[in-house]
């Protein structure tokens, strides 16, 4: 191990400073020079790995049973150890950690007096495997004698970075949760308390909020002063401060911590059982980054006391009484902390967001007015001569997609119902939808007797018509990903890299010029 074992320093504020030589002709180096050298690139290494890429598994370092007989299986394995594989991983001081070959490890917890009675008096063993990292000296050389000592002495040439396995109680050691330190969604909208009950019953909630909020423990033993505009909190020992005023249109609220705007909130009139109006203050929606802001101000991540690069949790439980005869349960992912590089990163995002298929053509005007002529023209049908009809609905993907059908894929009319000018409905147009393969797109044609009808109906006052297609359930033939369906801002391709979403699209047809009525116009959609 290295002899000057503060130079393993965990902390970020451990590390006052980084210092590195400043050579010049005629500089004598000493050992100490070399060291700080040295210590200059591998503690910034360190520093980054842990707090910029995060320390755990990289990659490799499966656990394994050990077959008693590779050959066949059937004879079993062994209960007493177990198999870990090559792989690389970081720990918690950002330290690489390399393990070459693959490791046979004896369950075998490092036993202490206190460990020995909790063997004797639980049947069931709660225990982790734990990668160390390990400095080891290597290339012994002998020095030779100096006149002030004759003595012969040897040297280590070499420090070889290495690793240690150890077996641990998993009471022993201080587990970190593997995920979700930070998450937005935890940020919810809603009540915080009643600017009139600040000094009653939701004092404790107000001071509970800013402590965990905005990491003000001084408020836990605070004076309290309101009128009807301002909070304030304060101490007259320390000198902290910390106010919450609401504008004159108690429509928002600032919070002030020792003269620093710090946050914003929003306020709500509500009437309470007896129908007084009073203001409830309520969180501010914040954006992703705001979250973010807030939550790494408050410090940096430090080392567990007790840390431990959990490979895998092993439960050994007796399964008949006897000593001898015991079942291995061993759990790999559960504790397992991952680092989370680039590539990984990029295939989780193209797991979920990339290589999904899109709208990339319609033949229709999205949005847009279209004349009546036009209208029929593209959705006309001819049963004797079904060459001659209209081309239909016709949408083009990017992808071979499946599960486009009459389901899938609808035509719907903003349709009058009630002819005094009351309200209107949606109505889905029956219709076949089918794969051209000539002009590789889905098409939508409607039923050739709710053509004809065309002919007597009133949509020839004119009327809105809406194409969906549902997301959802349209899937990429090859990958299973669903239709990025949403039609944002109304432009091809669709999608916002996400899988799902309805594709919802729109156009009114005006009035036929032909058709003679004196009914009331159909608004647009």
């Amino acid at each position: 191990m290295f002899e000057n074992e503060d130079k393993r320093r965990c902390s970020v504020c451990k590390i006052p400073f980084f210092e590195r030589n400043n050579y010049f002709f005629g500089k004598l180096m000493t050992v100490r020079d070399y060291f700080a050298e040295q210590c200059y690139f591998n503690e910034k290494r360190w520093l980054i790995n842990r707090m910029v890429h995060g320390w755990g598994i990289v990659c490799g370092l499966d656990v394994k049973r050990i077959s008693k007989d590779p050959a066949d299986h059937n004879r079993g394995y062994f209960d007493t150890k177990v198999k870990v594989t090559e792989g690389l991983a970081i720990d918690c001081c950002g330290r690489e950690i390399l393990v070459c070959e693959d490791q046979y490890i004896d369950l075998d917890p490092e036993k202490s007096e206190c460990d020995q009675e909790k063997v004797k008096k639980e049947k069931l063993h709660n225990l982790v495997i734990c990668l160390e990292y390990n400095e080891c000296k290597s290339e012994s050389i002998n020095i030779k004698p100096t006149d002030c000592d004759q003595n012969e002495k040897y040297e280590f040439n070499r420090i070889r970075d290495s690793f240690k396995i150890r077996v641990r109680y998993k009471e022993d050691i201080d587990i970190e949760k593997t995920s979700g330190r930070l998450c937005p969604l935890d940020n919810r909208i809603g009540p915080w308390f009643e600017w009139d009950e600040v000094r009653g019953k939701d004092e404790l909630r107000f001071k509970e909020y800013l402590i965990q909020k905005y990491n003000v423990d001084w408020v836990k033993e605070a004076n309290i002063e309101k009128d009807d505009r301002i909070i304030k909190v304060y101490t007259n020992e320390n000198n902290n401060s910390l106010s919450l005023e609401i504008n004159e249109e108690k429509t928002k609220a600032i919070l002030i911590i020792d003269e620093i705007w710090t946050d914003e909130f929003i306020v709500k009139k509500e009437k309470n059982e007896h129908e007084h109006k009073h203001e409830i203050i309520v969180f501010k929606n914040q954006t992703v980054h705001h979250y973010l802001c807030n939550e790494l101000k408050k410090g940096c991540p430090e080392c567990p006391k007790h840390a431990c690069l959990i490979l895998a949790e092993v439960t050994i439980v007796p399964s008949s009484g006897t000593e001898s005869s015991q079942l291995l349960k061993i759990d790999v992912c559960s504790r397992r902390k991952l680092v989370y590089s680039n590539p990984l990163l990029y295939d989780m995002i193209n797991c979920y967001h990339g290589d999904l298929p899109h709208i990339t053509s319609i033949n229709w005007p999205h949005g847009k007015d279209m004349k009546w002529s036009h209208f029929v023209e593209l959705i006309r049908r001819d049963e004797e001569n079904p060459d001659d009809e209209g081309p239909g609905l016709q949408v083009g993907f990017d992808r071979e997609v499946i599960g486009v059908n009459a389901r899938t894929f609808l035509f719907v009319v903003k349709y009058r119902e009630d002819r005094e000018g009351g309200f209107s409905e949606d109505r889905y147009i029956p219709g076949k939808v089918f794969y051209d393969a000539k002009i590789k797109k889905w098409v939508f044609k409607v039923d050739l007797d709710w053509y004809l009808d065309l002919r007597i109906s009133a949509l020839q006052e004119g009327a809105g018509f809406k194409i969906v297609l549902r997301g959802d359930h349209i899937l990429d033939k090859e990958t299973n990903k669903a239709l990025d369906g949403n039609f944002i801002g109304g432009k091809l391709p669709s999608g916002n890299g996400t899988q799902g979403g309805d594709f919802v699209s729109w156009f009114y047809v005006e009035e036929n010029p032909d058709y003679e009525s004196h009914k009331p116009k159909h608004s647009k959609m």
